[in-house]
């Protein structure tokens, strides 16, 4: 077979390993990013040999060059604990929605979330809950039960029923 060199993305958090049979040989090199002057030395991959890159926490792009015979490769995503940024986890997963960081569920932050059908059901709180929502549309629902308490802040429309446990005081907002 001829030489050939070949260029891979290799994403956060993946792994490259080129493999060269008895019969082959060639490099991996990382190629620089776009912008820069840095040159990166070629790594050999002499005849029955297995040459392993990564993984890393940012994107990168090496180039595989066949001297001799048919080099094969493969990229394989790492264990998770490797990966310590939220976009080198985005590169793992293929099912997320959004963007920016990730969230987890104890103290989480959200900015401007989308809820398509929210319910929001707690045994006991005094807190603010959906604070920018101001329409509760049919089919969607608020749960308040006797031992909580909700203040509403602005106007709220219900286009459906309300139902409250307990004690319902509506007292009017000054203006």
């Amino acid at each position: 077979m001829s030489p050939y060199t070949e260029t891979e993305v290799l994403p956060a958090g993946y792994q490259l390993s080129v493999v060269a049979n008895a019969a082959s040989s060639g490099s991996v090199r990382r190629v620089a990013e776009a912008g820069t002057t840095t040159q990166y030395n070629p790594t050999a991959v002499p005849a029955s040999t297995t040459v392993t890159v990564g993984p890393f926490n940012t994107a990168r792009v090496y180039e595989v060059q066949s001297d001799s015979g048919l080099l094969t490769y493969s990229k394989a995503v790492t264990e998770s604990s490797t990966v310590t940024t939220s976009s080198g986890m985005a590169a793992q997963i293929t099912d997320e929605s959004g963007t920016g960081a990730m969230v987890f569920g104890t103290g989480a932050t959200l900015t401007t979330p989308t809820l398509s059908a929210p319910t929001v059901t707690a045994a006991s709180f005094t807190q603010t809950v959906c604070a920018n929502v101001t329409t509760l549309n049919a089919g969607n629902s608020l749960t308040i039960d006797a031992n909580s308490q909700a203040a509403i802040y602005s106007q709220l429309t219900v286009a459906g029923t309300l139902t409250v446990a307990g004690e319902l005081r509506v007292t009017p907002w000054p203006n």
